[in-house]
């Protein structure tokens, strides 16, 4: 393609695609091919300038686009700790690196329910099956460095849908089912 059109090159493949026709041996299902492959690598570029701008790696954004394809700015602009919940191998520290790149308030809801998870996640890690109410609560404000009432708004909101709360004792849903299962096996 470059031997053909030469310095013209990218202005074809962004502009006037169909030239390819031109080339000996190119037919149309091979246009097709190319256009798409060209148009996920422009995709892919600007998601990359994108979040590079803001201190993210190659790696990660690679990870992004795999995640959310076209729609990654507008995903990651409008809430960066989807990062940690939906991107496999990108944890909360991560997505609240990109949130302050981009100048998110860190008392946002998002950034305290995505704190939260990962408050139960690190305690679990340390080998709870459950945390109660004031652990969780200091567990969040030591990540969040946020008002207690905040962190305790954050635990309600998450109550039904990212954990929960049974007793006074607050699970990740992982663990609450096992729970129940060797109750239930006893």
């Amino acid at each position: 393609i470059v031997r053909f059109f030469g310095e013209k090159t990218m202005q074809i493949l962004d502009n006037e695609p169909e030239r390819l026709l031109e080339i000996p041996g190119i037919g149309r299902q091979k246009v097709e091919k190319i256009q798409e492959s060209w148009t996920k690598q422009k995709e892919i570029k600007h998601i990359m300038v994108f979040l590079q701008g803001i201190g993210v790696s190659t790696g990660v954004a690679v990870k992004v686009f795999k995640a959310f394809g076209k729609d990654s700015i507008a995903r990651v602009k409008h809430n960066p700790y989807c990062l940690a919940d939906e991107v496999s191998g990108i944890g909360f520290k991560t997505a609240d690196e990109i949130a302050e790149g981009l100048g998110l308030d860190k008392e946002s809801e998002f950034r305290i329910r995505s704190g939260i998870r990962f408050a139960m996640s690190s305690l679990a890690k340390d080998g709870h099956v459950y945390a109660v109410r004031e652990q969780l609560i200091r567990a969040g404000r030591e990540l969040l460095g946020v008002r207690e009432e905040l962190i305790v708004k954050g635990i309600m909101s998450e109550t039904g849908k990212g954990i929960i709360e049974d007793n006074g004792r607050f699970y990740l849903p992982a663990l609450y089912r096992a729970e129940l299962n060797v109750a239930w096996k006893m």
